[in-house]
């Protein structure tokens, strides 16, 4: 008997700290709200997001691939709460943002395609040693195997027929970068082939992707107006065509149409302060600050290639909703969590390094418009 009330105990000690862990993450994420959005001067947002990713490239907040709030402790110790592979991107945009390397960095932590973009970033920024080197071309003959005996790469090697919008951000600048820099033309036309197979599967008349689709039959999966799906193949074609268009290579030409094709698109469904929906297509919905960025890029791309104003001042719109998303710590908020599949789409709010990095180096490009 006495065992029993021993054993009674501690589990009510152990349920006792994971309730009182779930209520103090409740407490933090509430008291970070407080006052969130009050930024007026520019130049002091972009100091705080910028310190702040600063902060987190050296220690980075860990994503969680669930949505759920409750036992998250349970969670932890069982190795559920996070994942590597999420990791390597959201280290991605950190690198991109601040265009510096953490002081250690694993460019082969990962067991999937995702971390091609993180060694994309440190090919972007930072000369190679001679380690990195070797670890960049084993990443490519890593997406070659992954691709196997076909023509593109699938996202994960189980759905071998099934495309995913996220490998085309995911891979596509990794393999335009390793080609010119290692000069690859195979490397080039594999990005390409890449962007240009999705074409069979844009929504008519409109350009936006779905979230996937079926090789076999060409059919859509999932929505087609899903913010962060839409962020990826934005990523894709802008940092493909900036690479392109920088080594005067011709297919420059066909991503500047489809860049431009898609931001007039886009522009008809900006909510009235200039941010985007996690579903776009549904008008004010609440904003999402991933979807809200990569609209933002997608816009001054296009004003890049046209030099329209009415483009710059789209992407500023976007900026400014940006602003009214940043806790006052520098943290940019409202960012949907990670999605756990097709048609499967995340409830969850909160901050991501890779939102944070890539809208710093936004926000530092729309600075130097003036």
């Amino acid at each position: 008997m006495q065992y029993l009330i021993y054993i009674f105990a501690f589990i009510g000690i152990v349920m006792s700290i994971v309730i009182i862990y779930d209520m103090l993450i409740i407490v933090y994420q509430w008291q970070s709200r407080i006052h969130i959005g009050r930024w007026e001067d520019e130049d002091e947002w972009i100091s705080a997001i910028s310190l702040r990713s600063e902060k987190w490239l050296i220690n980075p907040p860990k994503i969680k691939v669930k949505d759920n709030t409750r036992l998250l402790l349970f969670d932890i110790v069982n190795g559920n709460y996070s994942h590597s592979v999420v990791q390597s991107w959201q280290e991605a945009g950190l690198i991109l943002g601040l265009e510096k390397l953490p002081t250690e960095i694993d460019l082969l932590n990962g067991d999937q395609i995702d971390i091609a973009l993180r060694a994309y970033a440190l090919m972007k920024i930072s000369e190679l040693t001679e380690k990195n080197e070797k670890d960049i071309h084993k990443i490519y003959d890593f997406i070659l195997e992954k691709r196997g005996i076909q023509q593109t790469v699938p996202y994960r090697s189980f759905l071998p027929d099934i495309r995913f919008v996220d490998t085309i951000g995911l891979i596509c600048p990794f393999l335009m970068l390793y080609g010119i820099k290692f000069n690859n033309p195979e490397s080039i036309k594999l990005s390409l082939q890449q962007i240009e197979e999705y074409d069979k599967a844009l929504l008519p008349g409109s350009f936006f992707p779905p979230h996937a689709f079926n090789k076999k039959n060409n059919k859509a999966m999932g929505i087609y107006d899903w913010g962060r799906g839409l962020g990826w193949y934005v990523l894709g074609l802008t940092e493909c065509y900036d690479l392109l268009k920088d080594n005067n290579i011709s297919e420059a030409e066909m991503l500047s149409d489809k860049i431009v094709r898609l931001g007039k698109s886009l522009i008809n469904y900006c909510n009235d302060g200039g941010t985007l929906s996690d579903m776009f297509f549904m008008s004010n919905n609440q904003p999402e600050s991933s979807a809200t960025l990569f609209g933002g890029i997608l816009f001054y791309n296009v004003y890049k290639q046209t030099g329209e104003k009415e483009w710059l001042e789209a992407a500023k719109r976007c900026k400014y909703g940006l602003m009214k998303s940043t806790q006052r710590n520098g943290a940019i908020d409202n960012c949907q969590g990670d999605t756990p599949g097709i048609g499967r789409y995340s409830t969850s709010r909160g901050y991501m390094p890779f939102v944070q990095g890539l809208t710093l180096r936004f926000a530092n490009q729309l600075r130097n418009e003036k």
